[in-house]
């Protein structure tokens, strides 16, 4: 969330916040940290797979020491209408631009 927050750490919220904000890195490393994200995922992503929405995100592969790597993948809408920040992880799934990316587009299209 910091990274979409312009540096300010947000609370978790289910149905309330459940705490204060705070700043934990600056402005500037925020802005250019959420455009990389935006970046990868209008030049490597794919934005149409986020259907309507603005999304910064990264793709991470979690090597085990046997079998298949857990497939990770976090991301934010750029949106301050819908401020939402997502982390899948598929366990033993290989890269984070297969299993886990299929399942962030697939929830993020369907948010309304």
């Amino acid at each position: 969330g910091a990274i979409a927050n312009a540096g300010v750490a947000v609370s978790m919220t289910l149905t309330e916040p459940t705490g204060e904000s705070e700043t934990i890195m600056d402005v500037q490393t925020a802005q250019r940290l959420a455009a990389y994200m935006q970046n990868n995922v209008d030049k490597q992503y794919g934005a149409r797979r986020f259907g309507e929405y603005a999304v910064g995100a990264k793709s991470g592969t979690a090597q085990q020491d046997s079998g298949l790597a857990h497939s990770v993948f976090t991301g934010f809408i750029a949106d301050n209408e819908m401020p939402i920040a997502f982390f899948v992880i598929a366990e033993h799934a290989g890269s984070g631009q297969g299993v886990a990316m299929q399942a962030a587009a697939a929830i993020v299209q369907n948010l309304k």
